[in-house]
């Protein structure tokens, strides 16, 4: 059984299947097909020229596996760090070059929300497989947690992501270093007592490779986060959790997502951080594209003469998300690649 975006995704597969359409997974598209300034099929790395009577849609996902394209469109240290399994190696922004080397205007939304921190556990044992997972699902909304940069100082209520990514590319000219990056997921016994780690059952013994300590300065130095900034960032922030108001950031206390903890005395997001052992995690950043082919209602790709390429669509994460702009929530990558791939078909259809 699977669940959430892979549920559905699982879904269309099957549809595919009883349909009798074919997938072809191993054979790689070297081009697009133009006639006459429209396009007409895709050209195979085999040669082999697959014709479309009425269009492509390139719905190939963005770039995150590709380290260069993604410095140059988010510019976030880490964004596709080595070693993270949470993005597939085929998104290397294969649908970005089809679309741009005919034309297409590869447009970006500056200060993208399109963010999310993660993790990446290494194997314990050698050739073992890592366990890579996005922090904000879980860790960062339960109690018994907090979010500090390499000072040891918190800087954004660790429940509401969006107020998070601003922080994130927040750079110091100083200092020449991104202020909040890395970042750092630090919590205790009682959390692994309540909640989930890394997708494990609630309880489970905590992988090896995860720093640990029965000192909270310890902990730090361990992670090379300043000890004297995270014992005093902690101890503030116990007593935020005793008194239920998190004076800095407001901890738990946006209404925004429909997964919010039941009301308690407070915010039932704070928690305190005071039972050893002590744990901590660095966090990357991860998550959607910034950057896509710009597409207009129909999800039609633009020429950079600012009109429609014939017999060319994009969708998901190929598209430039212009319909929601800088800001974002949960879900939509998916959502909005259900809408626009149908409305790209409707479209295709009534081209005759």
């Amino acid at each position: 059984m699977r669940g959430k975006g892979l549920g559905l995704i699982c879904r269309f597969v099957a549809a595919l299947r009883e349909r009798g359409v074919p997938m072809l997974t191993t054979q790689p598209v070297a081009r697009l097909a133009l006639d006459s300034g429209r396009v007409t099929g895709v050209v195979m790395g085999s040669g082999e020229l697959i014709a479309a009577r009425k269009g492509v849609l390139l719905a190939t996902g963005g770039y995150g596996a590709d380290p260069h394209m993604s410095w140059e469109f988010e510019q976030l240290p880490g964004f596709a760090h080595e070693g993270s399994g949470l993005i597939p190696q085929s998104l290397t922004g294969d649908g970005l070059v089809l679309g741009a080397e005919i034309g297409g205007v590869v447009h970006k939304v500056e200060n993208s929300l399109r963010v999310m921190l993660s993790y990446t556990i290494p194997a314990e044992i050698p050739g073992g497989t890592a366990t890579s997972v996005h922090a904000g699902i879980v860790e960062l909304c339960s109690p018994h947690t907090l979010l500090v940069n390499r000072h040891g100082r918190r800087f954004a209520d660790e429940t509401f992501f969006q107020g998070i990514v601003p922080e994130l590319r927040l750079f110091d000219p100083a200092r020449h270093e991104y202020c909040n990056l890395p970042a750092y997921l630090i919590f205790d016994a009682q959390y692994l007592e309540k909640f989930s780690l890394a997708n494990r059952p609630i309880g489970s013994v905590v992988p090896r490779t995860v720093a640990r300590a029965d000192r909270l300065s310890e902990l730090a130095a361990m992670l090379r986060i300043d000890v004297g900034g995270l014992q005093q960032t902690v101890s503030r922030f116990n007593g935020f959790a005793a008194s239920g108001v998190d004076q800095d950031f407001h901890r738990g206390e946006h209404q925004w997502k429909l997964a919010s903890r039941p009301k308690q005395p407070g915010s039932g997001s704070l928690g305190t951080v005071e039972k050893p052992p002590f744990y901590g995690i660095e966090l990357h950043p991860a998550g959607g594209s910034s950057a896509g082919l710009l597409t207009d209602m129909h999800a039609g790709v633009i020429h950079q003469r600012r009109r429609p390429i014939p017999g060319l669509y994009a969708s998901g994460n190929a598209a430039a998300a212009t319909e929601q702009g800088v800001g974002y929530q949960a879900g939509l990558s998916l959502a909005a690649a259900m809408t626009f791939s149908y409305l790209a078909v409707r479209h295709m259809l009534g081209q005759g």
